[in-house]
């Protein structure tokens, strides 16, 4: 499976077996699609990831045809430059290889099925109709957490928190393989602070800054890219930087912790319970400390974590025997994320 993900002036793609995979990246330059006949002689499958696929896209995968081309086109909207980078990618591809089979992996796809009561902002109805809603992200990984934990669990997983940890952490609940919430709203900033967006604030600060002076534009650069975690340690600062650092952050991450706890024990409340936990990371040895953390302050929901830990494999499961709650830690790999969970759906149709 050959798999491309559109990242401003890059394509960054990676062509992966249940074995191996190998990784690069071209400029998108005119001809860039030459450079990939050489990776793509034995590939007949070809996935392409997308952030934002509005509303209309129902399946976290979907064979690439006219109609799914007319639902990106009209998807451009809430992403414009990614998005419109992202169609152009597909487009060229298909243009080149016409023979292959085409997917699109949709990262907001998987919440389109959140319910009415969870997707609705307060606001006018006629709003709503025109696309004001709640859609989400990370829905690959979220989705891959909760087919994961099912596996791992011997199918006893029925209520579900996915926990993202990264520079946008971000929470998820699942019910029966149906999310009934998330942390994200209609774009990546509402939720939890992540390293550079503000999460949750009272939207009235929009327009008091806009009357101290402040055009839209520079709130919206305020708000998305130098607020967060890095704006309260003021300087810039990843998720793994973070977990690495020592007491002089500590207030960032009192502030993370305590927000991913409080949106855990909202969605406990949604589900009417909860029988399993699952953490993801880009790097559970510099993660662990924090995940364990988190769990300290879910102590009273009968989370039971382990006290010394052998290694960290992929998965690792966290709870202990006597735990009321299971708790697994998988690695964050978006290729591998990708690739397990297009893997049934698409080869199926060999």
């Amino acid at each position: 499976m050959f798999l491309l993900k559109a990242d401003k002036s890059y394509v960054k793609w990676c062509k992966i077996t249940d074995k191996d995979y190998q990784t690069g990246s071209f400029e998108f330059e005119p001809g860039w699609t030459a450079k990939t006949t050489g990776k793509l002689k034995e590939e007949n499958f070809l996935g392409y990831f997308m952030h934002h696929t509005g509303g209309s896209v129902k399946s976290s995968i979907s064979p690439i045809n006219s109609q799914i081309m007319e639902k990106l086109s009209q998807a451009i909207k809430y992403l414009p430059e990614q998005n419109d980078m992202s169609i152009k990618v597909l487009k060229q591809m298909i243009k080149k290889f016409p023979d292959k089979k085409h997917y699109l992996f949709s990262d907001t796809a998987f919440f389109n099925a959140l319910p009415l009561k969870a997707s609705t902002y307060a606001i006018p109805h006629k709003l709503r109709e025109k696309g004001l809603k709640r859609y989400s992200g990370y829905g690959l990984c979220h989705e891959y957490a909760w087919k994961t934990a099912v596996s791992l669990s011997n199918k006893k997983t029925k209520k579900m928190i996915s926990v993202y940890l990264g520079d946008n952490t971000n929470v998820a609940a699942i019910d029966n393989g149906s999310p009934v919430e998330t942390s994200m709203g209609f774009s990546s900033i509402e939720g939890i602070p992540s390293m550079a967006g503000c999460g949750d604030i009272d939207p009235m600060i929009v327009f008091e800054l806009h009357g101290r002076g402040f055009s839209f534009r520079e709130i919206n650069r305020m708000i998305s890219l130098k607020s967060g975690l890095s704006a309260i340690l003021g300087k810039n600062i990843s998720f793994l930087e973070l977990m690495k650092t020592k007491t002089d952050e500590s207030k960032a991450k009192e502030i993370l912790c305590y927000s991913i706890v409080k949106y855990i024990g909202a969605f406990v409340s949604v589900m009417g319970g909860v029988d399993t936990i699952v953490f993801i990371s880009e790097d559970m040895n510099v993660s662990m400390r924090f995940i364990l953390d988190i769990c300290s302050g879910l102590n009273f929901l009968g989370l039971k974590c382990k006290s010394e830990l052998k290694g960290f494999g992929d998965p690792l499961e966290l709870s202990i025997e006597s735990s009321r709650i299971r708790s697994y830690c998988l690695w964050y790999n978006e290729w591998k994320i990708m690739y397990n969970i297009g893997n049934k759906n698409i080869l199926e149709e060999k």
